[in-house]
């Protein structure tokens, strides 16, 4: 009777590990859904985010009423309360800019960006001759080679026009020199792997690329049993605020493939 239920646990545990398994451990990425692809572009371990959000409340001017009541005064002729008390309510701002960060040398951000264009553009119906181009294009991007290198495309978007024009006017004057002493790539035990190249991507001006060795010192930045990495970049000074320090961490834990860290 043991000897069964052991069995049957182990059979409830493993069923388990596997019902856990994700989507790009479980299928082939060219049977990646549309809401799966999106999910490895947007939030899969190796995309994350940072956000820099501040919280106004700016006074409105009381009317003209409430400046002819006593303060505290109460009773017919007191000043209106509750919602149309409007010299009593504040205006609340919450300016909001997001940086997404992708690790493009992962092949399983690219093979998501590959997917999504076979969505977009119909890759079934497509006449044999444009599949075969397309298939050529695609084994090209899939089948490069990043053994020595780390890339990271990092996007910015904001709520707040003004604050993404400032933020897009502080990176495009950025270069690889400017950068170099305050862009780096962290890994373990105080590893650091210095800024190899800044690049600006799309004309938008809101996508730059940043390149780093994947080996120091002859040993890779980091393995599969490591904690972390993580991307130090400073934020810019916008309306008036200082520059801050970020810091973006991916956890190596969750971006093994088959017990090898991709990255």
């Amino acid at each position: 009777m043991r000897r069964t239920l052991g069995l049957f646990v182990g059979v409830v545990l493993l069923a388990s590990v596997a019902a856990a398994a994700d989507f790009w451990d479980k299928k082939k990425f060219t049977q990646w859904n549309e809401k799966e692809v999106q999910k490895m572009l947007a939030n899969s371990p190796w995309v994350r985010s940072h956000i820099e959000s501040e919280v106004h409340i700016d006074p409105l001017e009381r009317p003209s009423l409430s400046a002819e009541v006593p303060q505290g005064e109460t009773g017919a002729g007191a000043a209106p309360t509750g919602d149309s008390d409007v010299g009593l309510r504040a205006r609340e701002q919450n300016p909001r800019l997001t940086y997404q960060l992708q690790i493009r040398s992962a092949l399983p951000v690219r093979q998501a960006l590959v997917r999504r264009a076979q969505l977009q553009q119909d890759y079934e119906r497509l006449p044999l001759e444009q599949r075969q181009i397309f298939d050529q294009k695609s084994e090209r991007f899939l089948a490069e080679d990043f053994a020595d290198r780390v890339v990271i495309f990092v996007t910015f978007d904001s709520n707040i026009d003004f604050d993404k024009r400032e933020c897009a006017r502080y990176w495009q004057k950025q270069s690889t020199e400017t950068l170099k002493n305050s862009v780096y790539l962290l890994g373990p035990k105080g590893r650091k792997a210095e800024l190899q190249a800044f690049l600006l991507a799309g004309e938008s001006g809101q996508t730059f690329q940043l390149t780093f060795p994947r080996m120091l010192d002859g040993e890779p930045l980091a393995g599969p049993e490591d904690k972390s990495l993580q991307l130090e970049f400073i934020h810019p000074g916008i309306r008036g605020k200082e520059e801050r320090r970020v810091l973006v961490e991916f956890k190596i834990k969750n971006m093994l493939l088959d017990g090898q860290l991709e990255y």
